[in-house]
């Protein structure tokens, strides 16, 4: 979920998270699948953005993965995102994106048309 948040940010949030980490060590490591490098997690992020869905493949937690996807307001800021997270034995990287994918980013949208956004795709 907080590589959806992240990625759909606002330009100043994303600009000091840039300078926050900006030669920063390497980030904290929960499992041995976190991302640790500061950059590779922004790309990451905005590319979740473009994508409108992120997954974590045990990156948080170890046995866990996500699938996560952003909700907006009228305004088009994400003011929150949906997630389904599940034992990863069960949610697979090949199950997260035929199947939780669609669904999470379908029902983050539905909220969102609730909350006034109006999908530029629409």
């Amino acid at each position: 979920m907080g590589k959806v948040l992240l990625g759909c940010a606002s330009q100043a949030v994303h600009e000091e998270y840039e300078r926050a980490h900006a030669g920063a060590p390497a980030l904290d490591s929960r499992t041995p699948a976190t991302i640790v490098d500061s950059h590779k997690l922004f790309d990451q992020a905005r590319s979740a953005a473009v994508r409108g869905y992120a997954i974590d493949l045990e990156e948080c937690e170890a046995g866990l993965a996500c699938a996560a996807a952003p909700v907006f307001a009228e305004t088009g800021q994400a003011v929150a995102a949906l997630s389904v997270s599940g034992p990863a034995f069960r949610m697979g990287e090949d199950r997260l994106l035929a199947e939780i994918v669609p669904l999470v980013t379908e029902a983050a949208g539905r909220l969102s048309q609730e909350l006034g956004f109006a999908s530029p795709t629409a």
